[in-house]
């Protein structure tokens, strides 16, 4: 007899929706405990409301979320507005905020529509020495995913932890207002783009400037300022992070040896937001609400945003320029859904 070990892909990542009932709240069904879990009201507010990221390396609480629409230090109003204060083994606990009336419009307004992106990585942190400058790491090799945490004068390196180099680096200062900046093993090194805002892709030799099996240099800013660093390495049916090039024409195929659970793009040589699907929200195809991950906006549904999920890949079914111009380059991240659970067959 053969033994199948179930650590299916939803065991690494899984995408959560849950309705807000204000107070404290416990969100269950990831199915781990989340080393990153990224939360958005889908349907509040004009234009909406602040995404928002808690990691299991910096802690949890009110002082410690992140906005990806925001190159704000950790911590700003999420006292006021709500925040994530527990990761627990198959979810997370939210906690209103102080503020009368809008007290937890971020993480579980009662009656409001919220998703949750929950990543695992390795447990507790531990040391790094790989680089110039120590870290503090939890890496998950089966996702290819790790979390970075160090403190230092831009221009040292840093080790990330991953059993290889990483195809993917979002990078922000926690304790100062430093904007996110976003490494693609495409691009390669000297370049970055913005993942709180929409603009092109930018050259400049001190960004990223190597990007190695073991470490990654950055130089940003001459203050002593604590990052945090999300690193990506593509893992054969658990995740990819790669580039297309787009066609204007409906029907693009892209190739990614799984069925994707999330998929999240951004046009490279040009301007264009940071778009966001995944298999919960839209739950068969055409897939097409995106939230934008640069901005506050809302669950938004349009034909233009189209994507198919295909068994090995996905399918661009739209023509907006953010996704689908002639001749332009889009990076993207997704992550796998759990394959078939069919009985297997000569056939299949």
């Amino acid at each position: 007899s053969i033994t199948v070990q179930n650590d299916g892909p939803s065991n690494h990542f899984n995408t959560v929706l849950y309705t807000g009932a204000g107070g404290t709240e416990t969100i269950t069904g990831v199915g781990f405990t989340p080393g990153l879990t990224w939360i958005k009201n889908r349907n509040s507010g004009t234009p909406g409301y602040s995404h928002q990221l808690y990691d299991s390396v910096r802690g949890v609480g009110s002082s410690k979320n992140l906005r990806s629409d925001s190159s704000s230090s950790q911590g700003v109003d999420a006292n006021l507005y709500g925040y994530l204060s527990s990761f627990n083994n198959d979810g997370f606990i939210v906690q209103s905020g102080t503020s009368s009336g809008y007290n937890n419009i971020w993480t579980n307004q009662n009656g409001q529509d919220f998703v949750a992106w929950n990543f695992k990585a390795g447990g507790a942190a531990v040391a790094n020495t790989e680089g110039t400058t120590n870290s503090q790491v939890s890496v998950n090799n089966t996702l290819g995913f790790s979390i970075v945490n160090y403190t230092a004068v831009g221009g040292t390196s840093v080790g990330h932890g991953l059993d290889g180099t990483p195809d993917l680096i979002i990078l922000k200062g926690v304790d100062a207002a430093e904007a996110w900046q976003v490494y693609n093993s495409t691009s390669g090194t000297g370049k970055y783009i913005l993942l709180n805002d929409s603009q092109a892709e930018v050259s400049r030799g001190n960004s990223f400037s190597s990007v190695t099996a073991t470490t990654f240099t950055n130089s940003w800013t001459s203050a002593n300022v604590n990052w945090i660093a999300y690193c990506f390495k593509s893992k054969p049916g658990f995740s990819k992070s790669s580039t297309y090039t787009g066609t204007s024409v409906s029907g693009t195929l892209v190739s990614t040896g799984f069925e994707p659970a999330f998929i999240m793009i951004k046009k490279t040589n040009g301007t264009g937001n940071w778009l966001i699907w995944d298999n919960k929200r839209n739950s068969s195809n055409p897939r097409n609400t995106t939230l934008v991950a640069d901005t506050t906006r809302v669950d938004y549904t349009t034909d233009l945003l189209g994507i198919n999920f295909l068994s090995n890949g996905f399918q661009i079914t739209g023509t907006d320029s953010d996704y689908n111009g002639s001749g332009n380059t889009y990076l993207y991240l997704a992550f796998a859904a759990d394959g078939s659970t069919a009985t297997p067959s000569l056939a299949n």
